[in-house]
């Protein structure tokens, strides 16, 4: 019986620490390839107390694996600057002659064109915060007057 209390606790403590670490904020500053929970969990406190996990080291090892994916795709959640959308017939090479055009004018900015039938979108910009989207706006707002800031998944923005 305490075969069971004890794997059930180890299934409950998983589950728990899998979610924390799913609806964790990860911020450029919080991913370190050496740092994981396991690292913060061994530390001494102040008053000389520890925590000891036992466990099989297979664990250990898929927790990293979601960390290491979890960084992979480099994705998240943020703002860009929408300055194109026309479904007419020529919106394609619109789209294309403004993207162009932008990249030229904006060396650094990333580009991103994209297509929703019927509708082309050019949006500019991989900001993790609306206040930086929305000074790069005010700069665009007398080359584009329909600028608009959108939500999306973002580009990991270079340090």
């Amino acid at each position: 019986m305490s075969n069971i209390i004890r794997h059930a606790s180890s299934a409950v403590f998983l589950v728990l620490l899998f979610s924390l670490t799913s609806h964790a904020q990860i911020t450029p500053d919080s991913i370190h390839a050496s740092f994981t929970i396991y690292d913060r969990l061994i530390e001494s406190s102040d008053n000389g107390s520890e925590i000891v996990i036992n466990q099989d080291s297979r664990v250990e090892s898929l927790l990293k694996q979601h960390f290491d994916k979890g960084s992979a795709g480099k994705n998240l959640r943020g703002w860009r600057i929408r300055i194109f959308r026309d479904n007419s017939q020529s919106a394609r090479d619109r789209s294309e002659y403004l993207m162009s055009s932008f990249k030229n004018n904006n060396p650094g900015v990333p580009v991103y064109r994209s297509y929703a039938a019927p509708t082309w979108y050019v949006s500019v910009g991989d900001f993790r915060t609306r206040d930086a989207a929305e000074k790069m706006k005010k700069d665009l707002l007398h080359t584009h007057p329909g600028a608009s800031l959108i939500e999306t998944i973002i580009n990991f923005p270079p340090l």
